[in-house]
């Protein structure tokens, strides 16, 4: 014969009800019921106490408490320790703890649910499949025409794009306030006899003029007077068309 079920799991969680306290301590329904509304107001420190009409004996409806672990435990402390009581007690709190046990682990899928996740798993395959073969010659056409955003073009190679010279669109660059030419250094000229300026050209601060060049250090080539590298800026061939409308030549 299988053990008797003390604790049932509900929308609120693990409960217990005053039928099932009153059976197992052997103390008459009414009286676990009145001890229960006497300490209401202590019981409901820890949630409010539910409670349901159910059928009793000839039908006649009879109110059942619903206590949750703590309220239960609390009933049975409130109880004269019997013999009865005490190993209710103990049963109890070995039920809370195996009910809790059992919710905590992984239900084990049935047959027809792991059938359901393979047949749901293929259909998506499928039709991430039949996506990637729709999208495939718009993929082509990125790849085979659209730059990339680490493509780079020298201003000369840049400006040849749009028929024009390189001193042509660094003219515009400053006089659209996309870039500028700015001294970086000095060096002794021994042709002029003198200091003269080093110059290297840079993105005018702001976001959206910088998205448009890249700056690389030549390490190649020879070191600025004042020790520095030197830096080439380049133009990023996917916004090649922006900068040119923004220069006048698209």
């Amino acid at each position: 014969m299988s053990a008797p079920v003390l604790v049932e799991s509900t929308d609120a969680g693990l409960m217990v009800t005053s039928e099932t306290i009153a059976a197992g301590t052997e103390v008459q329904h009414k009286n676990v019921l009145g001890l229960i509304v006497s300490h209401a107001v202590a019981l409901e420190r820890f949630g409010q106490v539910a409670f349901q009409t159910r059928p009793g004996y000839n039908n006649a409806p009879v109110r059942v408490a619903l206590l949750n672990e703590q309220q239960s435990t609390l009933v049975l402390t409130l109880m004269r320790n019997s013999e009865k009581v005490v190993a209710f007690k103990v049963a109890l709190v070995t039920a809370f703890f195996d009910m809790a046990q059992q919710l905590a682990k992984p239900r084990e899928l049935s047959r027809t649910e792991l059938a359901q996740m393979v047949i749901a798993a293929e259909e998506e395959k499928a039709a991430l499949a039949a996506k990637v073969q729709a999208d495939a010659p718009a993929v082509e056409y990125v790849e085979r025409f659209v730059a990339k955003d680490d493509d780079l073009l020298t201003v000369d190679n840049f400006a040849a794009q749009y028929a024009t010279t390189g001193p042509t669109v660094r003219q515009l660059f400053v006089d659209h306030g996309v870039a500028v030419r700015r001294q970086v250094g000095s060096r002794w000229s021994a042709s002029q006899e003198r200091m003269v300026g080093e110059f290297e050209w840079r993105p005018r601060a702001g976001v959206l003029s910088q998205s448009w060049f890249e700056l690389r250090p030549q390490h190649n080539a020879p070191r600025n007077h004042n020790g520095q590298v030197k830096q080439t800026m380049y133009v990023r061939q996917f916004h090649a068309e922006t900068l040119a409308k923004k220069l006048g030549l698209a």
